[in-house]
């Protein structure tokens, strides 16, 4: 039994990359701005730390810094505090991303759940949100629904990056 090892370079897949960020923005914004559903995870910081597991020839704290501002501008946030967040979320990632990858997924998905619920713990200083009862149960849920859908997720940007660098 031989298990195949893949680096991935940015090179061959620069492309996927973009559109998966773009996709998952748009998707994130569709949710937050037109829907209110509180409880959904942000598919963009979920893809900025897979690719940062992923990519281990780039640091990604430029990345997290464009998102954030672009996530700032969408959400009419004060400018600079969601790429606050996300850069330390990255700078947490790269601490552990080689040792990451080799982690079983319900090991990886706790680790998301904290770091998000870190991220959500900054998020609720920097913001200092206002929620009702109702929706202040949905906006501590979504570091714990990202972790549920991590294993989903990893498993698939996995086989699409490795199709779009194979064929």
């Amino acid at each position: 039994m031989s298990d195949k090892v893949y680096v991935l370079e940015f090179c061959q897949i620069k492309w996927f990359l973009i559109f998966g960020y773009l996709a998952a923005f748009t998707f994130d914004s569709m949710l937050k701005l037109s829907f209110d559903i509180y409880f959904a995870p942000s598919l963009t910081v979920l893809l900025l730390l897979f690719w940062t597991s992923q990519l281990t020839c780039k640091t990604h704290l430029f990345t997290a810094f464009l998102i954030g501002i672009f996530t700032d501008t969408a959400m009419n946030t004060p400018l600079g505090s969601h790429a606050l967040i996300f850069i330390l979320l990255v700078f947490f990632m790269l601490r552990i991303r080689l040792s990451f990858k080799s982690y079983p997924a319900w090991q990886q998905a706790i680790t998301i759940g904290l770091y998000l619920t870190f991220a959500q713990v900054l998020s609720w200083v920097i913001f200092e949100p206002v929620l009702p009862n109702s929706q202040l149960i949905s906006f501590w849920l979504v570091p714990w629904v990202s972790a549920i859908l991590w294993p989903f997720l990893y498993k698939t940007m996995l086989t699409l990056s490795h199709r779009a660098m194979f064929d």
